[in-house]
């Protein structure tokens, strides 16, 4: 029988690897990327919501005088009069107008409110 020959020394014969599936995979680090992402999108919330903020008109200047109806509150009265504005602005503008210490208000009371439309009123 013949001689194996060998490959002469120095020199490896080409190995072949092949993966089991069982290495160990190092995750990609994703989590600087989404904290960058996650704090984009809180200051952008926050800015947007400072401009949101400004973005109501003043409480109007005008008032009229308004009789409360029965079951409705002062945030209520608010609403009717001064839509478009701050309803916590609008209640301590009438606080102020009826030197009032608190909110609660009851069926008939004769108030002065700010109002959008303007004119005088009482219903």
């Amino acid at each position: 029988m013949p001689a194996r020959s060998r490959p002469p020394r120095g020199v490896e014969a080409p190995r072949s690897v092949r993966s089991n599936g069982c290495q160990a995979r190092v995750p990609a680090r994703r989590w600087p990327a989404l904290l960058a992402l996650g704090v984009a999108v809180f200051l952008g919330v926050l800015g947007f919501g400072a401009l949101a903020d400004g973005m109501s008109p003043p409480v109007p200047e005008r008032t009229t005088v308004v009789s409360v109806a029965p079951g409705e509150t002062l945030w209520q009265v608010a609403d009717r009069y001064a839509a478009d504005s701050d309803p916590n602005e609008v209640v301590a503008r009438i606080q102020q107008l009826n030197e009032m210490s608190g909110t609660k208000v009851h069926a008939g009371d004769v108030l002065t409110v700010p109002d959008q439309a303007g004119g005088t009123e009482i219903n």
